[in-house]
């Protein structure tokens, strides 16, 4: 072909386009065309800038993406495309234009992009937080209360979800992801767009799993308390995890050391390593209450009440004993010279202001020494029945909670609720005796060994059954208790 007729088909195809090019806005006006054949390879530039208005390009130009340079006049057959050879007879240059997803390249717009995705992240932790805190939080319902929506919902014909092997996996993800979070603000270098990765990966499976678990976790299939346990547990984690998002540098830098190593106590608050530590604890402390299962929760949460209760026997075991010391200190000074009488009262009254604890006078008026030792008798069987209920009652339970409706989740609420308040009763009645004050002792007294009595009543039978061994147990505590 000559050169001369090839030149002026190039002169005239820049002219159209530089043509077209003006009716487009100047963020997209392309800054080099594209080509091939006679007129050789240029590359293909990425098209930046919005779309033009309807009507803004002109006609003949289609809307599709970058720029591109097209002949279609005759050319050798070896360089002529497909659509070239359906039309031949078409001998204009015109430009083609192709859309594509905006591709980033500017490390500002990564930045941007991921600052704008942890403050997405802190909102979503602020409101999952909100959600699974009120939960936590909440009371039993009355009976004038219809049950919550969610347990309603999940009585269809699908399988229940097993909430606590979701949590499990929830937590495992979490720790996972803030671990790499962890690193890759501390380690140079700084990489936006891995950090952004992570961080949508966590924003999008392990966080709301774990909201769902709690969801999925209701009192009418895994009891109350551990519905409440499993989700301060969630809580602290959406809380923990907040406070390690929150130190994503945003000028695009790893942090320093002052916001790297910072411990807990810190005016400015503890570093990121500190803020990944105690995220890990809550999620170990969310891992280990899930695997324990549902049995064993409830058997861990009576162990640890009746741990309670023993420490409250034991300090009022300690406190008579050395209340009989001092009495007989006491006895001892009646052969001792006046001196000493003067010494101790004046013990006394420094004993008096300084709000010491008090002891059991030698003559016990109002008979404070009985009532001590009738009290440790009666809390001794008391810590019996926390024993024996975990073994006979909590550890037979299935490692999973039932899927049929039952009322085995009702009972053992009511049962664990009564078992909560009797260590918190006891320990009122021990400040009772510290202070000597017989009518408040009496009061607590019975209050505590009514709700033993009432909590053994509830286990007097088993959960599917009329009467089995700790049947005959329950009857005979009850007997004792009542004896004071």
């Amino acid at each position: 072909m000559p050169e001369s007729r090839a030149q002026c088909w190039v002169a005239a195809g820049r002219s159209r386009v530089a043509a077209n090019a003006g009716a487009m806005p100047a963020a997209i006006q392309p800054q080099r065309l594209t080509g091939s054949g006679a007129l050789g390879h240029i590359p293909s530039p990425v098209c930046k800038g919005p779309a033009p208005p309807a009507g803004g390009v002109a006609s003949g130009v289609s809307w599709r993406g970058s720029w591109s340079l097209r002949k279609t006049a005759r050319l050798p057959r070896h360089s002529l495309s497909s659509t070239s050879q359906r039309s031949q007879t078409d001998r204009t240059i015109r430009p083609v234009v192709r859309i594509t997803d905006p591709i980033m390249t500017s490390p500002r717009d990564i930045l941007e992009t991921l600052n704008a995705s942890v403050t997405s992240a802190l909102t979503l932790l602020s409101q999952l937080d909100a959600v699974v805190s009120g939960v936590a939080a909440q009371q039993p319902p009355g009976a004038d209360q219809d049950p919550q929506p969610v347990a309603q919902a999940a009585a269809g014909t699908h399988a229940p979800i097993d909430a606590l092997s979701l949590a499990h996996d929830s937590a495992t993800l979490i720790k996972a992801h803030a671990t790499k979070i962890s690193l890759l603000i501390i380690n140079e270098p700084y990489t936006p767009t891995a950090v952004a990765k992570v961080l949508r990966e966590l924003v999008t499976s392990p966080i709301p799993a774990l909201a769902a678990a709690v969801e999925a976790c209701t009192p009418e299939r895994h009891t109350r308390i551990i519905q409440q346990e499993l989700a301060w547990r969630a809580g602290r984690i959406f809380k923990e995890l907040k406070e390690l998002l929150s130190r994503i540098p945003k000028d695009g830098k790893v942090l320093v050391d002052a916001k790297k190593s910072a411990s807990a106590g810190a005016a400015g608050g503890k570093g990121s390593i500190a803020a990944t530590g105690v995220l890990w604890s809550a999620c170990d402390d969310l891992m280990a209450f899930a695997k324990r299962g549902f049995a064993g929760n409830l058997a861990h949460k009576v162990e640890q009440l009746r741990d309670t209760l023993k420490d409250v026997m034991e300090e009022l075991k300690e406190w008579g004993e050395e209340a009989a010391e001092g009495d007989e200190g006491d006895g001892s000074d009646d052969q001792s010279d006046a001196g000493s009488d003067s010494v101790s009262d004046a013990q006394a009254i420094l004993d008096d202001l300084m709000n010491s604890q008090r002891y059991i006078p030698r003559d016990d008026p109002d008979k404070i020494r009985e009532r001590l030792d009738s009290c440790l008798k009666r809390l001794r069987l008391t810590t019996l029945l926390y024993q024996a209920t975990v073994k006979r009652r909590i550890k037979p339970l299935p490692h999973l909670p039932p899927n049929s409706p039952s009322d085995i989740p009702a009972r053992l609420d009511e049962v664990i609720s009564v078992l909560k308040r009797i260590p918190e009763s006891f320990g009122s009645l021990a400040m009772a005796f510290y202070e000597l004050d017989r009518s408040e002792i009496d009061r607590l007294m019975d209050e505590c060994f009514f709700d033993a009595f009432a909590a053994s009543e509830f286990l007097v039978k088993p959960w599917d059954g009329q009467k089995d061994e700790f049947s005959d147990w329950a009857l005979r505590f009850q007997v004792e208790i009542k004896k004071g």
